[in-house]
């Protein structure tokens, strides 16, 4: 099978399963819905082809041992 990089590719059972990503799905949402998951300024980058979704991707450290919290990265660190 040829490399997926838009997609996720799942095999359970035996039967292998093509999910779309995150960009997809992003793309087929209306504006305002796009705007709604992420914030207007930063979904226009997005439509804009100024920025990708995963440039949103930032993590916030913890002080104990737990996994990282995966939060969304400022427009302004991003648009720079």
């Amino acid at each position: 099978m040829g490399r997926r990089t838009m997609a996720e590719v799942t095999v359970w059972g035996g039967i292998q399963e093509l999910r779309p990503s995150g960009n997809e799905l992003f793309v087929a949402m209306s504006s305002e819905k796009q705007d709604a998951a992420i914030g207007a300024d930063a979904a226009a980058l997005v439509r804009d082809g100024e920025a990708d979704l995963k440039d949103f991707i930032a993590h916030s450290k913890l002080d104990s041992d737990q996994p990282d919290w995966i939060t969304q990265r400022p427009v302004e660190d991003v648009a720079t």
